[in-house]
């Protein structure tokens, strides 16, 4: 035959490589993609000539590589072209398909004789067409792909001939053709058309090297001899002896699993992917099919939640046409003989691989595995794909021999599980991004914060459940219980104390800890650190870590408060408060204990600020759930908060009534001090303990102990500490000295005069008019309206100085801390000749403002923790939820203003 236009064929002379076993230079991507289309290839070259042995088509020879990709040669010759194409690229647009016909057509038009039927074979599905009733397969030529395809020369001829056949599984497909004819077992009929695919391989190589004239092919004869030769020469019973006994059986690729539950969270099976559940991830597989292309074993690495069995599962469907899988459901060194028979008596071949997908090595047998990985290395045919959980990794065998890839989730995927969870009514979520950012990519967490399903309840009880069961696991579960505690509270615990508060040397510690790591349970962020490796998986993990009988929560708390850096004592006791996981009592006796053993004045004040918040928590709890503040709607809630916390009395206004009682029990809920922890945690302490932390505190530490009690009296016992200055007060750095004074002040005026007293008031003024830049002489003068500090600031250099009104109100809040008796601040921004700055009737600042409008920053530094947490309480539940309304707000508002504005402008132009 004359060939013109001949399309690229392989190498002629030169062995391809058939299933899997490349060099390193064909592993690049676009290798990798021809590789697998050769493979899809076969396997269509294999169904085909099993269909007509069949009978399912009319009788021909299969030619692979013949005039086409495939040519059938019978009483009618055809032209089969086959087009794979990997799942993430979808369906086959109009433009494409039409591409390709006209591709088939120019090709059948350079041979003569020319081919009397032409056949285009797809992968994947082509948009808008639709499969004929009587024939699944086959999908009519009509609509816009029929049109465009008219405009070619010689359509009315080639159109009527030419058909497009859908073929997503062939290899199942022949196989099922192979059982409903023969009646034989189907793990049989899969060795059959195994042969049939070395067969075809054998004869699409050797046809890439003959004329058109001599190519070959297989006959029905050919097919028939396969068949019998195989199913003669199988051992059923040895054959199935591994499946019997429950070490592996054949993977379904084709019989959807529809789990309503899928995005909830489950263990990834074959069947969702058959169903079209499994969002895919083309990078991550492409690195994994390369990966087992290159090693024949590829393993999955990461951990618990982190779709790694998806990607496996997603990786051994690509490679479904020619590898027949197998998944091992349990192994042991017994079960090895077992498997080395199925792989005999499957011939298993370069050309035609077996392969042995395994989930979870590290649960099912990490040393089975490397016994296994090692001998299908002395077998060229065998392939292994494996998943594993990050902490197991160093417990495999011939580990070197796969190559493993890391299951990282990107936003890509992120996106689609969104799309998906949405669609199909699981999230109520308006936005993928925010919760991503929320699990700090852990897709465990990302899938519980979309959906609150029972996934990560069910693969964190697992751990902690094979730690209950191994008593010599007891020590991570201790440490589990710590870590967890920690990380709802976004806190560290050091792991020296850690191992001090658990009676174990730091050695044993370490080898603890580095296995929680790796499973991912916990996270070192800094050397010697530890905490949760999420919010949400602690949480969790705190629960499950405690059901046991002991240790209880309150003991596994008193080892945490121990643990913690003084620093973290406060986000831990505010959230164990917030979240009410333990009463005040408990919490308070945890700290008493820490206290008293660490006499540390920073650890007093952060357990004092924790106390604070949880009584700020506690408190907003209450007064939400009061009537007053239930009648209010939501937008007034934050006014009543304001007026609340601010102690605003609005009685004259009568419009607001509502408003007001709201902020009449807040106020009063605010203000009682009976409950509060830190006046509890004063109380119960021992006072010499107490004397002892207050009186040796330096005065940064005694700063914050202050700031810490603002809003409630101050304790007798904390009072009688203070009644003489602290040493080396005169001169201390004056904006701490400003600070201290100004908080003391703020508590109690009377010690705050005793200490000016003690070291002298003018000593103090002489301070701030040397240390502060442009600050003038300070002085003090009596009035009706009580006593007034005055102090001026020289403002002649703009260009250098600070802005003048925040300096002139900063130095007033400076000269009202360090002069207690005080009751008035004056002061202004004057030149150099001694006038006001700025215009005659707009000075640039002068300020007369009284103590109580001029609180030190730790007092409203308390109000706002009160105005902050009811603001977050009643805001709407995440920012993706506040955008969302508001697009409805503006979707509703829009039409509206559309109208009104063409109303305007309609006047206008009559007008």
């Amino acid at each position: 035959m004359a060939k013109n236009n001949k399309k690229k064929k392989r190498p002629r002379g030169k062995k391809r490589s058939g299933g899997l076993a490349k060099t390193a230079s064909s592993a690049s991507r676009s290798g990798s993609n021809a590789g697998r289309g050769f493979r899809y290839q076969d396997a269509v070259s294999a169904w085909l000539a099993v269909e007509i042995w069949a009978g399912q088509r009319a009788p021909a020879i299969v030619i692979p590589e013949g005039g086409d990709d495939i040519e059938l040669r019978g009483e009618a010759t055809s032209f089969v072209q086959v087009k794979s194409r990997r799942e993430h690229l979808g369906d086959y647009t109009e433009g494409e398909t039409v591409g390709h016909i006209e591709d088939l057509w120019n090709r059948s038009l350079g041979f003569a004789p020319r081919p009397q039927q032409l056949e285009l074979v797809l992968e994947r599905e082509v948009a808008g067409l639709h499969p004929l009733d009587h024939h699944p397969a086959v999908r009519p030529i009509e609509g816009p792909i029929s049109t465009r395809l008219a405009k070619f020369s010689g359509a009315s001829d080639l159109l009527p001939r030419t058909s497009i056949v859908v073929a997503t599984s062939p290899q199942e497909w022949a196989i099922s053709l192979i059982v409903d004819r023969l009646h034989c077992a189907p793990i049989a009929a899969q060795m059959c058309f195994a042969d049939l695919l070395v067969r075809v391989g054998a004869l699409a190589d050797a046809n890439g090297r003959l004329a058109p004239e001599n190519y070959r092919g297989v006959s029905i004869s050919d097919t028939e001899t396969s068949i019998r030769d195989v199913l003669a020469a199988i051992d059923i019973d040895a054959i199935e002896r591994a499946l019997r006994d429950g070490v592996c059986e054949p993977v379904d690729f084709l019989t959807p699993l529809n789990d309503p539950n899928f995005y909830l969270g489950v263990d990834v099976e074959p069947g969702h992917i058959a169903a079209g559940l499994v969002a895919e991830r083309p990078r991550s597989r492409s690195a994994l099919v390369e990966g087992i292309e290159q090693r024949r074993a590829a393993l999955i690495v990461g951990p618990s939640g982190a779709g790694k069995s998806a990607l496996m599962w997603e990786a051994a469907n690509a490679l479904r046409h020619t590898v027949r899988w197998f998944r091992i459901r349990r192994l042991s060194a017994e079960d090895i003989p077992s498997l080395r028979q199925l792989v005999r008596t499957f011939r298993a071949s370069v050309d035609s691989p077996l392969g042995f997908v395994m989930d979870d090595v590290g649960r099912n047998g990490p040393e089975s595995w490397g016994a296994l990985l090692k001998e299908a290395m002395s077998v060229p045919g065998v392939v292994l794909l494996g998943s594993v959980r990050e902490e197991d990794v160093t417990l495999i065998a011939e580990r070197a021999r796969a190559a493993e890839i890391r299951a990282v989730p990107d936003y890509e995927l992120a996106e689609r599980l969104w799309r998906e969870l949405r669609e199909a009514e699981k999230t109520n979520w308006a936005g993928w991004y925010e919760p991503w950012k929320m699990s700090d990519g852990l897709l465990l967490e990302y899938v519980h914060i979309l959906t609150r399903g029972q996934r990560m309840h069910e693969l964190l009880a697992d751990q902690v459940a094979a730690r209950v069961s191994d008593p010599k696991r007891s020590l991570e579960l201790d440490i589990l219980r710590s870590g967890a505690w920690a990380g709802t509270a976004n806190a560290e615990v050091d792991a020296s104390r850690l191992a001090r508060a658990l009676s174990v040397s730091e050695a044993d510690l370490s080898r603890a800890l580095q296995r929680l790591i790796q499973e991912h349970l916990v996270r070192s962020p800094a050397l010697g650190a530890v905490t949760g490796l999420h919010q949400l998986r602690s949480e969790e993990l705190l629960q499950l870590t405690h059901q046991t009988t002991v240790p209880t929560l309150e003991t596994s708390f008193e080892r945490t408060i121990a643990s913690v850096p003084a620093a973290d004592l406060e986000p831990l006791v505010a959230d164990t408060l917030s979240a009410r996981r333990l009463p005040v009592p408990t919490v308070l006796n945890g700290l008493i204990a820490r206290l008293k053993d660490e006499q540390d004045a920073r650890a007093l004040a952060s357990a004092l600020r924790g106390l604070g918040s949880g009584r700020v928590s506690l408190g907003v709890d209450e007064w939400l759930e009061t009537p007053e503040a239930r009648a209010l709607p939501r937008t007034q809630v934050g006014s009543a908060a304001m007026f609340g916390i601010a102690g605003i009395d609005l009685s004259g206004l009568s419009i607001i009534p509502e408003v007001q009682a709201a902020a009449d029990r807040l106020s009063q809920i605010k203000g009682s001090p009976d409950d509060d922890p830190r006046r509890l945690l004063m109380e119960r302490m021992s006072p010499s303990v107490l004397s002892v932390l207050i009186e040796t505190a330096d005065l940064a530490s005694l700063d914050e102990i202050l700031a810490a009690l603002v809003g409630m009296p101050l304790p007798a016992a904390v009072r009688a500490s203070l009644m003489q200055a602290p040493e080396g007060f005169l001169n201390a750095n004056l904006d701490l000295l400003g600070s201290l004074m100004g908080t003391l002040s703020a508590l109690d005026r009377e010690i705050a005069s005793d200490w000016v007293a003690e070291v002298g008031q003018e000593a103090l003024f002489a301070r701030v008019q040397a240390e502060t830049a442009w600050a003038g002489p300070v002085a003090t003068e009596d009035s009706d309206d009580g006593v007034i500090v005055c102090c001026d600031l020289w403002y002649v250099a703009g260009s250098v100085q600070q802005e003048p009104h925040d300096a002139v109100v900063g130095l007033c809040e400076l000269i009202l801390a360090l002069c207690p008796s005080a009751d008035i601040a004056v002061s202004n921004a004057i030149t150099a000749s001694g006038e006001l700055a700025g215009l005659a009737r707009m000075p640039f600042a002068t300020k007369r403002i009284p103590r109580k409008n001029l609180p030190p920053p730790s007092v409203p530094q308390w109000n706002r923790r009160w105005g902050d947490l009811i603001s977050r309480r009643v805001a709407a539940p995440s920012y993706s939820d506040y955008l969302s309304r508001g697009l409805a707000i503006l979707d509703a508002l829009v039409p509206t203003l559309e109208k009104i504005f063409r109303g305007a402008r309609s006047w206008q132009e009559r007008a």
